[in-house]
């Protein structure tokens, strides 16, 4: 998105790329890319032609980070691992596998803390149902509020999908996390579902068996419009700040849900501001598991990219809020947070993504698409469901001795499940305020 190719970390413009070198007017692009990413020294200590990402990946088992991160070009420091495997197992990760990856962690995080010069917050990728991502995220997450108490984090957190599942304990693994997480001060969370993503692959990206890196580029398409509302220029453009003030109305329900369109690019070049947005909201454009139809809205915020006026978006809105196609609790003003990033997003390559005349699309490019982060009562459907199954094994106290055995105890287990039930009233009692939809 960037114009940055993380395989070559060679910078691409409009003025092209010679000799490995940028040429021409580069210096809007230059500044964009400088956000996400540092540009490399020369030996001599000359600027060169390459960029690295401003990321640390953070992995338990050294394997599976010198797999996944062959042939990207990361600079030494960037890859922090550890020994052993948390073995999907919260506990283990976070007593035996974190305290030794910690302060290497932190160090090197600092490192790159320091490099900035602008530092607005920072952006956690992980998932709740593994051992690793729950435990060392809790950590991460908790190292980051107390070393930077001013600024905000923005999440992207994966969690188990009812249908699909690769651990038998996610249901505690994701229990423990939450609890967690929703005690982080100034903290949003995105959360995204695998099981919404595949079937949103098979149904509108018309894939038959869709690969993990088409599952990854469908969820990358909102996550690139909040993120490069933070990176671009422009008055219509939110910042860390911006978010958690528009979107959170109380600290512990920062819990968003997210859908983009359109999800299939073919004829979007035709379709209206107002079209493109009333498809944000339509159920099968989630990407969170979570029914747009059932619940209300606190608060909202439309991410749009490409050709799109701010009279259009304003107008488009308007007409959503007549129509009571956005439905707001009562004590919430119906506002909706409009972003709007000139910039339209780059193609993605999909290995089997048919249109409905049955022609295969190799790349998917949008001239105007929109991201939709929501506030929504109905994420407790996904809090529910979780806590239920962590009930469920609870009871008979399945698989309960692997994580006492490692250090946890049981009123850690009992009290994690009570926040979670306590953060699902919290979200019944917002809607239960009354309901009124946006006019």
């Amino acid at each position: 998105d960037h114009g940055v190719d993380l395989a070559t970390g060679l910078g691409e413009g409009n003025a092209g790329v010679g000799g490995g070198r940028f040429g021409g007017e580069m210096h809007e692009g230059c500044l964009e890319r400088s956000v996400y990413f540092e540009q490399g020294k020369e030996v001599g200590g000359g600027t060169a032609s390459f960029y690295f990402p401003r990321a640390l990946w953070v992995d338990a088992e050294p394997q599976a980070m010198q797999q996944h991160t062959k042939g990207m070009l990361l600079r030494e420091g960037q890859q922090v691992w550890g020994s052993e495997s948390a073995a999907g197992n919260f506990a283990r990760g976070l007593f035996e596998v974190a305290p030794r990856m910690a302060d290497t962690m932190t160090d090197q995080l600092r490192c790159m803390v320091e490099r900035c010069s602008a530092l607005q917050g920072f952006s956690v990728f992980h998932s709740v149902g593994g051992g690793t991502g729950s435990a060392l995220a809790s950590l991460l997450l908790a190292h980051l509020a107390d070393e930077y108490p001013k600024l905000h984090t923005v999440s992207f957190t994966v969690f188990p999908s009812p249908n699909l599942s690769s651990s038998t304990v996610e249901p505690y693994n994701a229990v423990l996390t939450t609890a967690a997480l929703l005690h982080q001060p100034n903290l949003v969370c995105n959360v995204l579902n695998n099981e919404s993503v595949y079937r949103v692959c098979k149904r509108k990206l018309r894939h038959r068996s869709p690969q993990l890196a088409d599952v990854n580029r469908v969820m990358a398409m909102p996550i690139n419009c909040l993120l490069g509302s933070f990176s671009a220029g422009g008055m219509l453009n939110m910042d860390f700040t911006e978010l958690y003030n528009n979107l959170v109305p109380h600290r512990k329900l920062h819990f968003l849900s997210n859908s983009f369109a359109p999800l299939f690019p073919g004829g979007c070049e035709t379709e209206t501001v107002y079209d493109l947005s009333l498809s944000a909201f339509h159920p099968s454009s989630g990407l969170s598991g979570v029914h747009m139809g059932k619940g209300q809205f606190m608060a909202c915020a439309l991410l749009y990219r490409g050709c799109v006026g701010t009279k259009d978006a304003e107008q488009a809105v308007s007409q959503l809020r007549e129509q009571h196609r956005i439905r707001f609790v009562d004590w919430s003003p119906t506002a909706v947070k409009i972003s709007i990033n000139t910039k339209q997003m780059d193609q993605y390559s999909f290995s089997q993504a048919t249109s409905s005349t049955g022609t295969t699309n190799a790349q998917a490019e949008y001239a105007h698409s929109v991201g939709m982060l929501g506030n929504h009562t109905g994420i407790r459907s996904v809090l529910h469901r979780e806590r239920r199954k962590f009930e469920v094994m609870f009871s008979k106290r399945a698989f309960v001795h692997w994580f006492q055995g490692e250090g946890l105890e049981m009123d850690e287990l009992e009290s994690a499940c009570a926040d979670v039930a306590t953060l699902e009233g919290d979200y019944l009692q917002a809607e239960g305020y009354g309901t009124h939809s946006a006019s």
